[in-house]
């Protein structure tokens, strides 16, 4: 039951950002995007909407990435690889949430 925008790079996720502001309550990126990677994107979005939710995405997850996350407030994260369930439960919990994620 969900719309998506789907965009090639953060900088076309950017413009399709822009365009739909106001329609646009979640962001999902992978972090390990080229030139602008996920938390770039999360950045950029919230500074235009700092009530949007982000939620990333990423096959490998350190201590640090976990630190990173909770200072930069992603709201939720999901590792690689995930299925269709899972991936539903996340929207889901990361669109209810109210606290960004946690280290």
């Amino acid at each position: 039951g969900y719309q998506t925008l789907p965009a090639h790079t953060a900088e076309e996720a950017l413009d399709i950002f822009r365009a739909h502001l106001e329609e646009i309550r979640l962001v999902f990126s992978d972090i390990g995007l080229p030139k602008l990677d996920g938390f770039g994107l999360s950045g950029a979005v919230k500074k235009l909407k700092p009530e949007v939710k982000t939620l990333l995405s990423s096959g490998y997850v350190d201590a640090a990435i976990k630190t990173r996350m909770a200072e930069e407030g992603i709201d939720g994260f999901i590792s690689k690889p995930y299925d269709v369930t899972t991936l539903l439960q996340t929207l889901r919990a990361t669109l209810d949430k109210k606290e960004p994620v946690t280290a």
